[in-house]
């Protein structure tokens, strides 16, 4: 009977917790710019606001289906790759 390896490695871990770092950052960033950015081209706060909350409200829906979906997807293929591909291209139509 083997034994298993519990050895954690923290390189990746840290480097993990670096890129969660920098995407929380990142969309702090965002939610404190975004405002000041419309303000720029007339909006009003109530615009942004309404911004947020259909950008939340789909990322309620899509997150959750995609999850599912990709879920879906490894069971049959070994690999979430295609549908995090489809994710990034759509990401960045958006």
């Amino acid at each position: 009977m083997e034994r298993a390896n519990n050895t954690i490695k923290w390189q990746q871990v840290w480097s993990i917790a670096e890129i969660q770092g920098a995407i929380s950052l990142s969309w702090l960033i965002y939610r404190l710019y975004l405002p000041d950015f419309f303000a720029d081209f007339n909006f009003s706060a109530s615009v942004v606001g309404t911004i947020f909350i259909i950008e939340n409200a789909l990322s309620f829906v899509t997150e959750p289906l995609f999850g599912w979906f990709s879920d879906r997807l490894s069971l049959h293929r070994l690999s979430r790759s295609p549908i995090i591909i489809l994710g990034v291209i759509l990401s960045a139509i958006l």
